[in-house]
């Protein structure tokens, strides 16, 4: 006859799994996804003041908010045989994440260019 076990010898009870609504919790599939860090902009405009850029900017960012809301703006003054101009842009992105934003954006008729940091 074996002898009974001791509490040394006895089993320890597994861990618990994690319940599904902690992991749902951890990666909510209805939310957009944060903007990832890399060396792109996006670039929606070039205006002829920095007033004007801002105010784009406020304007594009309002109405795509799922697309833009996570991103920084820059204003890039710029000077060319036309004059002064602010190029409106958003980032930093990823290339891929960059593509991503302008093809859904020019899908709502919105002007956007894949721009180098």
């Amino acid at each position: 006859m074996p002898a009974p076990a001791t509490a040394a010898e006895a089993p320890k009870p597994a861990a618990p799994a994690p319940k599904p609504a902690e992991t749902a919790a951890a990666a909510p599939t209805t939310a957009p996804k944060a903007p990832a860090a890399g060396g792109f902009n996006i670039q929606i405009a070039a205006l002829r003041t920095e007033a004007a850029a801002e105010k784009e900017w406020a304007r594009v960012q309002t109405a795509n908010k799922s697309l833009l809301g996570g991103l920084q703006p820059t204003y890039q003054r710029i000077s060319t045989a036309n004059g002064v101009f602010f190029r409106v842009q958003g980032g930093p992105l990823t290339e891929d994440a960059a593509k991503d934003a302008c093809t859904a954006l020019k899908a709502k008729g919105q002007a956007c260019l894949v721009v180098k940091r």
